[in-house]
């Protein structure tokens, strides 16, 4: 008799387990085309993707892999000049110096909005990697590597402080 009512969780516990899980196998399929878009260098259409999938099933392996993607693109990211800036030129209403300069700025200073926006992504999507399978060692590294970059807008300091508390033998590195 108890061996029955054993019997009889497991099975019920492993159908609640399989109903809540994602589908291996497409959860399987996006991590194999995002490390083929990767190995392959196709940056824009990686995160296209890992955004995608990675809202339908929200994994450990597709996320890292989604803040990676971002850190590349936040590495990448460059804006074209407007067409407004076209139209003054031909129209001769500056002078090419000045027209150069002001769109040079505009330019960094997009990029470095959608920069900002993209390293803070990744660092959402390595944290919550890290949530999801703190055993896996790419979510931990993620984590770090967009900390850093989240360093380069916010201070060291500032960083330090989102890290949060660290644990085993890495505490005394981790101040």
């Amino acid at each position: 008799m108890a061996l029955a009512a054993g019997a009889a969780w497991w099975t019920a516990e492993s159908v609640r387990c399989a109903a809540a899980a994602p589908d291996r196998s497409a959860v399987g399929q996006a991590v194999a085309a995002a490390d083929d878009l990767y190995s392959r260098g196709e940056t824009a259409k990686l995160y296209a993707l890992l955004v995608e999938e990675a809202t339908k099933h929200p994994v450990a392996d597709l996320l890292w892999r989604r803040a990676r993607a971002a850190h590349d693109l936040a590495l990448v990211t460059v804006r074209p000049v407007c067409a407004a800036k076209a139209d003054r030129t031909a129209h001769g209403e500056l002078n090419a110096r000045e027209e150069d300069r002001r769109s040079r700025e505009l330019v960094d200073q997009d990029k470095a909005e959608e920069k900002k926006k993209l390293v803070y992504a990744a660092l959402e999507d390595a944290k919550a990697a890290v949530a999801l399978d703190p055993n896996n060692f790419a979510c931990h590294k993620w984590v770090g590597i967009t900390l850093s970059d989240v360093g380069d807008f916010e201070g060291t300091k500032v960083a330090r402080g989102r890290r949060g508390g660290c644990r085993g033998g890495a505490s005394a590195q981790c101040g």
